[in-house]
């Protein structure tokens, strides 16, 4: 018996997934914006909670991947200047 995948039965001795795993094939759906922010600021987040527990390096990282994203908001700025002290 075949599996379904959406557009009909596929025959179990058929590949589930044919793509290789280039550009091409990745998803090219428009992200949601809230979902893109919530994703970028869990690492504002982690560096909050990185250095409460004094773990500075954790938190420097988790920083600057979220400062990559180029916020507008001084704070985590600021907050690189103080770790980097």
């Amino acid at each position: 018996m075949g599996v379904h995948r959406g557009h009909g039965l596929v025959p179990p001795n058929h590949a589930a997934d044919d793509h290789d795993g280039s550009a091409d094939d990745r998803d090219t759906r428009p992200v949601d914006p809230e979902a893109r922010h919530a994703a970028v600021r869990i690492n504002w987040n982690l560096s909050d909670l990185a250095a409460a527990r004094g773990r500075y390096a954790e938190a420097l990282e988790a920083l600057d991947a979220y400062l990559e994203h180029g916020p507008v908001e001084t704070e985590p700025y600021e907050k690189k200047i103080e770790f980097l002290k």
